[in-house]
């Protein structure tokens, strides 16, 4: 995976002013540890509570991202980005699918229009 450049500065940032730990963590607990999983899980649903984003998760980011780098480039690129072993599994699991139906509300909004107009000669 490459980090863009504003994510690894940011990063670089990050542990210049970190703790110092044996680990050489970024985000390292008090304790200069590892975060457990279900910790970071926990706080994460903690901060999405009553925001109107608590279907927000951390899979949630990644399939953006899959996302935007397929419409940008290719799906082959964004499974490369993912680390995946194959570009057929970003396209079935990550990838955003197109709307089942087109937005044909522009269409639907003329029909409308065109039977106000008979209906009030």
């Amino acid at each position: 995976m490459v980090l863009p450049r504003f994510a690894a500065e940011l990063l670089r940032v990050r542990r210049e002013f970190a703790t110092p730990n044996e680990n050489g963590a970024v985000f390292a607990t008090r304790n200069g540890t590892w975060h457990q999983v279900v910790n970071i899980e926990r706080r994460w649903r903690q901060i999405r509570k009553d925001t109107g984003y608590e279907w927000v998760t951390p899979h949630t980011f990644r399939k953006t991202v899959a996302t935007l780098i397929s419409e940008a480039a290719t799906s082959k690129l964004a499974s490369r980005q993912l680390g995946h072993s194959s570009s057929q599994v970003t396209r079935d699991h990550y990838i955003a699918k197109p709307p089942v139906s087109a937005d044909l509300s522009e269409l639907l909004e003329r029909l409308a229009e065109n039977d106000d107009a008979s209906s009030d000669s």
